[in-house]
Order: structure tokens, then C-alpha cells, then sequence
């Protein structure tokens, strides 16, 4: 286990990410202003994933790396802002399953971009949002479960999931941003647990996406 401390610049701006690697659980973490951790970095090659609820006594509240489908070690900057977990994990290409664990509570932006094999995710009811990007590209994704706890998915957060055939969508979601679907290929049913679609959505949430809506009756 060893901490390091990154300085990237960019755009004129300097940026210094501290970072704490565990190698014996193969995480890069940094710890947020509330003393719980952010998880970065993935070096395993398992083809399952089991994400720890915490290390060394603190909380996992949160998992993503950086921005622009960047690895931690590069960009470090989040739509202007520098923003600690806003980005990619990075998952070597033998990652099948992923299990969140309790007391995670939020998939940060892109997430788990371009995780090609992953082929099922397991969502811990602890976690309230999901967000933009946070599924781009996982094109072998055939199942995910969105418990009710989930308030918020960000746009374009299953980006050309391609294999995945159909979707719940729970009551608790109350902001639905744009294109949540695109390019979801196979996907042929969104059920929402909800009567309406609930006008605090995007108007263009399934934008590039031919699924059939069905409400709960």
C-alpha cells in the first residue's frame, strides 16, 4: 500500500489528485472531505467483481475515476470543475460481473465506460443516482437490476448497451436525463413503475431508442 499525489495540468490549470493504493485488494482510492473513499482504480483480474463496502474502517461511498473516458492517471478535470470520482474506473477486459456492495451511493459519470464483457451488474439498494455515461459502450450488459432507491440517472447512462433486452425502471426515479437509452439496440421494453411518465424527466430521455413503454396500470 503506498499514497501519491498526481499533478496534471490542463487547460492552464493545475491539478494535484492524491490517491491511496491498497494492493491487496487491488483498489486505488482517495479519501473524500467526509472521511470516506472514492474508489478510482481496478488492477484485478477476476471475472467477478465484488466491490468492498469499506477499507481500513472507511466507507466506499462512491466509485469512479476521472473524465473523457480517461484512466486516473490522466485528466483530473470534470466538466470545468475538478471533482474527485467524476469518470472511469478502469476494469481490465475479463470483468464479467460486478457486485456493489452496501453503503455505496453513487455510480459516478462514465463509471464503467467501455467495459466490454461485463455482462451483469448487481446494484446495492443504497445507491441514489447513476450517472451520465456511467454504462457507455458495455456492449455485452444483458441484465441490470435499478433498485428503488435510485433518484437520479444521468444522460446517455446505457449508451449502446447493446445487448440488453429489457429494463425496470422504479417509481423513485425522478430525473431522467436525455438519451438514457441511445443505442440500445435489442432493448425492446422499458417497464415503468408508474402510471405516468413523470414530467420532471428529460423530454427526449429515450432519445435513439425504439423500446415499448409500458406503464403501470
Amino acid at each position: 500500500m503506498g499514497t501519491y499525489t498526481f499533478k496534471v495540468t490542463y487547460m492552464g490549470e493545475t491539478i494535484e489528485k492524491t490517491v491511496t493504493i491498497g494492493d491487496e485488494i487491488n483498489w486505488a482510492y482517495t479519501v473524500n472531505e467526509d472521511n470516506t473513499l472514492t474508489l478510482n482504480r481496478y488492477w484485478g483480474t477476476s471475472t467477478t467483481v465484488i466491490v468492498p463496502s469499506e477499507i481500513n474502517g472507511l466507507k466506499v461511498t462512491k466509485i469512479g475515476g476521472n473524465s473523457d473516458y480517461q484512466n486516473i492517471w490522466d485528466k483530473t478535470i470534470c466538466n470545468g470543475e475538478t471533482k474527485l470520482g467524476c469518470g472511469s474506473v478502469y476494469i481490465q477486459d475479463t470483468i464479467e460481473k460486478i457486485i456493489l456492495t452496501e453503503g455505496l451511493k453513487e455510480i459516478s459519470n462514465n463509471a464503467f465506460v467501455y467495459t466490454t464483457k461485463l455482462r451483469e451488474i448487481v446494484i446495492t439498494d443504497s445507491v441514489t443516482s447513476i450517472g451520465e455515461k456511467a454504462f457507455w459502450g458495455c456492449s455485452a450488459l444483458e441484465s441490470i437490476n435499478i433498485p428503488n432507491s435510485v433518484k437520479i440517472i444521468g444522460s446517455d447512462a446505457f449508451y449502446r448497451c447493446s445487448s440488453l433486452t429489457s429494463i425496470n425502471i422504479p417509481n423513485s426515479v425522478t430525473t431522467m436525463k436525455r438519451g438514457v437509452f441511445y443505442g440500445c439496440t435489442q432493448l425492446s421494453t422499458i417497464n415503468i413503475d408508474s402510471t405516468t411518465i413523470p414530467s420532471t424527466w428529460d423530454s427526449e430521455w429515450n432519445e435513439g431508442c425504439t423500446a415499448t413503454i409500458v406503464l403501470k396500470q
